[in-house]
């Protein structure tokens, strides 16, 4: 394979090593918009089909009356679709103009990880829920600026909305449209593309994660669980870096997410007994467990994967 087969823009462009960080960006945010773009464009076509005016006063009228079934799936379907011009286009037509046979395995989704580490990631994140709720108590305890708790407002409805799930066919609907397809549109977005951009900017595959951590935490416009998804930002762009492959994260990512909404589910039809007084107590026990078991996940995927985390390290630096 030839250099212009690896990159077809070689012509104009730097060569990968030399490009800089902030070139990269740029042609990410091109990207991007261009997600949006294709996001609104369909978005549009659909809403006025399925019986939504898409207006500044949407979520005022979401609050103040409760959507019906058909409606809270039509919603479902904007919101699946929209997530998926936003999320997976942008990082695969960034990847695949700059590296074009070679984007996947710039994205480190041309390759699985070992069963050790596959199941050790999904483990990481399930283990850790505890304390993620733990980060979530004390975020809440912060008080936030009125657009943020707008924003977070906003957010929190709509979700409400899609977590009624009357029957099992609408929670596979909401595992495919909150659980798989966020898990593959996000990470291929933040920890194959943003994760290694801030990486390069700043030299430390560990900054590169924290700085994405909190950029993947803050575009959800959840500001009460800012805490919470940065800590899970974190162990999902931990997990690629331990693991080689960004499907590691992509499993991890969609478990934790599909575990949710099965709690939600079995609560909501009183498969699962919750005291609803004490939902937000402080769980001492079961936290101190996902402390330990926490401890030893993260131990072992760090111990076990020096070759992976030193091409990982080289790869950033190649930018390839």
């Amino acid at each position: 394979m030839n250099e212009k087969d690896e990159n077809p823009l070689n012509d104009w462009l730097p060569p990968p090593a030399t490009r800089s960080p902030t070139l990269d960006t740029a042609l990410l945010s091109a990207a991007m918009i261009v997600g949006i773009l294709m996001a609104a464009g369909v978005s549009g076509l659909l809403a006025p089909q399925l019986g939504f005016e898409l207006s500044e006063t949407f979520f005022a009228e979401l609050q103040k009356h409760p959507i019906s079934l058909a409606q809270a799936n039509a919603l479902r379907l904007l919101q699946a679709t929209g997530h998926f011009f936003q999320f997976c286009v942008p990082p695969l037509i960034f990847a695949h103009i700059l590296y074009n046979r070679q984007a996947y395995r710039y994205l480190y989704a041309d390759k699985l990880t070992s069963v050790g580490n596959f199941l050790g990631s999904i483990s990481l994140l399930m283990w850790s829920l505890p304390l993620i709720q733990l980060a979530y108590t004390l975020n809440r305890a912060v008080p936030l600026p009125a657009f943020m708790r707008s924003m977070t407002d906003n957010a929190d409805t709509l979700t409400k909305a899609f977590l009624e799930m009357p029957t099992v066919g609408i929670l596979c609907a909401n595992v495919f449209a909150m659980a798989i397809l966020p898990a593959i549109g996000e990470e291929l977005l933040f920890r194959g593309v943003v994760q290694r951009i801030f990486a390069r900017a700043t030299r430390s595959p560990q900054l590169g994660i924290w700085i994405a951590a909190a950029v993947f935490s803050a575009i959800h416009g959840q500001f009460e669980g800012f805490l919470p998804r940065l800590l899970l930002g974190a162990m999902l762009g931990y997990l690629v870096f331990w693991t080689g492959s960004l499907w590691s994260a992509i499993a991890a990512h969609a478990a934790n997410n599909a575990l949710q909404l099965v709690v939600a589910y079995g609560v909501q039809h009183k498969i699962i007994a919750t005291d609803v007084d004490k939902i937000d107590a402080f769980p001492l026990i079961p936290t101190l467990i996902s402390l330990v078991v926490t401890a030893v996940l993260v131990y072992y995927l760090h111990r076990n994967n020096e070759k992976n985390k030193m091409e990982y390290a080289d790869r950033i630096k190649l930018n390839v």
